[in-house]
């Protein structure tokens, strides 16, 4: 007989790139993270915490949503640096499988160019319970997960003239 423990691993996914976004942007991706469950249990995932840091104001309406852009949770309109919790129902991670959560919002429209912030999933910032063994499970357990940096823009628009154009001149 061997005894195994249900554990939910929490890393930032390392295929989204840190961004660049304008003020007014809507509906951005900010960051996303990777949850695995142990080959020893079925997760029921019941809260995330998210933290902010940076220019936090620059963020509205965060929320949390699986690939297929279901939404986890509510969404947050004004969150704060620490303590955005997201109570979450029907989400379960089966064992030995991973999920990607991407965390999205608005950038402000009066936000600050040159600013950045970073999403990061709080220090066991993820509560959950085997579905077999209805244990505890914590997610970021070792310590709070960054996500990816985002830095606030200001758009331009660069006009060169080709070297293939042909010479200016008036026709009459």
């Amino acid at each position: 007989l061997t005894v195994k423990s249900s554990a939910l691993t929490v890393v930032k996914n390392s295929s989204f790139a840190n961004i660049s976004y304008a003020p007014g942007s809507s509906g951005v991706k900010l960051a996303e993270f990777v949850l695995q469950a142990s080959n020893a249990d079925d997760i029921n995932v019941n809260t995330i915490t998210l933290n902010l840091a940076g220019t936090t104001t620059d963020v509205q309406n965060l929320r949390i949503q699986k690939s297929d852009g279901t939404q986890l949770g509510n969404s947050v309109g004004s969150p704060s640096a620490t303590g955005n919790t997201y109570t979450i129902s029907g989400f379960t991670i089966n064992k030995a499988q991973s999920v990607a959560l991407g965390i999205y919002g608005d950038i402000a429209s009066g936000a600050v160019a040159a600013g950045t912030t970073t999403v990061s999933i709080a220090s066991s910032g993820i509560s959950a319970t085997g579905v077999s063994s209805s244990v505890a499970v914590t997610g970021a357990a070792d310590g709070a997960v960054a996500g990816q940096i985002v830095t606030i823009a200001s758009p331009t628009l660069i006009i060169t003239k080709d070297s293939n154009s042909p010479a200016s001149k008036i026709i009459i």
